[in-house]
């Protein structure tokens, strides 16, 4: 199980709880105010309750790392590879897809192995997978034809899941590593509206 950390300036009350995510769960601690001595105690008895149940690695901001201990930061983009099947799924709930029809665009830039990894998932969890790569996207659509059946074509894609830049006008999944400012499709996926 991974911890996740949401910190917001008008919240008050310090809360550890377990949420759904994709097919498995998330460790969520929220609170929020100024990190007082107080605070930052109950933070680390709660880091230490985490760790406990079982949470090795928190998503957290870098300058929490001391607070968090003995739980460790993972890399970002570490983090979202090891858990983008449960991030597909989602991405797809938020988006009101059903996951055996969608449609989704995988864009690299050349198939290495983290995009060849991702794309075995995605054909085994989506309907329709179109690779977009700058170099070697008919390899990559060979394998993929000879181990999952998968043809060219399909409906207009739904969702991307990008290492790199996001696409333009498509709800994106940045799984590699990317400077633009995106709105993730699964910061939250537990938060209740």
């Amino acid at each position: 199980m991974v911890g996740y950390v949401r910190w917001e300036e008008k919240r008050k009350k310090l809360t550890l709880r377990r949420c759904p995510l994709g097919d498995g769960e998330v460790c969520l601690l929220e609170g929020g105010g100024r990190l007082n001595r107080r605070v930052q105690r109950r933070v680390r008895q709660a880091a230490q309750a985490m760790a406990d149940a079982g949470v090795r690695y928190a998503a957290a901001p870098p300058e929490w790392a001391a607070l968090l201990l003995p739980l460790r930061l993972p890399a970002p983009v570490a983090l979202r590879r090891a858990m983008l099947g449960q991030l597909v799924d989602c991405a797809c709930r938020q988006l009101g897809l059903c996951r055996s029809q969608a449609s989704v665009v995988l864009r690299a830039s050349r198939p290495d192995g983290a995009v060849t990894e991702a794309a075995d998932l995605l054909a085994r969890r989506v309907r329709y997978l179109s690779p977009q790569l700058d170099r070697g996207q008919e390899e990559l659509q060979r394998s993929l034809r000879h181990r999952y059946g998968l043809g060219e074509g399909g409906p207009v894609a739904q969702l991307a899941v990008c290492f790199g830049a996001a696409a333009e006008g498509l709800p994106s999944l940045l799984i590699g590593e990317s400077h633009q400012e995106v709105r993730y499709v699964w910061a939250e996926p537990w938060w209740e509206k």
